[in-house]
């Protein structure tokens, strides 16, 4: 019984601290979620025939992972990027490629 209580009350400490933890994580903005999403085109803009991973994106713009990814997920839901499925190596299962859609290609003339 006594091992049950002491489990259960860290347990309740760490949820505590895990919640500690992300009050404390600053949050971006509208405004410069919209700057990150200009940046990110910005670099499938320059590099456009070429599909890249969310990992190269990620260090391009000196930005982690996962926020890439929701910054990606969010242009693809908008219509400027396009995620690639598979190529002439076959599918990709490993990692995401993304590209300016045919909308953002419009948009900004790219130029083949």
């Amino acid at each position: 019984m006594q091992i049950n209580r002491l489990f259960f009350r860290r347990a309740a400490n760490s949820v505590k601290f895990v919640f500690f933890l992300l009050t404390l994580m600053s949050r971006i903005s509208e405004k410069t979620f919209k700057k990150i999403c200009e940046t990110v085109l910005q670099v499938l803009y320059d590099a456009y025939p070429i599909a890249f991973t969310t990992t190269r994106v990620a260090e391009e713009t000196a930005r982690d992972n996962e926020f890439i990814l929701k910054v990606l997920t969010y242009l693809e839901n908008k219509g400027f990027v396009t995620k690639i499925v598979s190529g002439k190596e076959g599918n990709y299962e490993r990692w995401m490629r993304w590209k300016l859609s045919k909308k953002a290609k419009e948009k900004y003339g790219v130029k083949v």
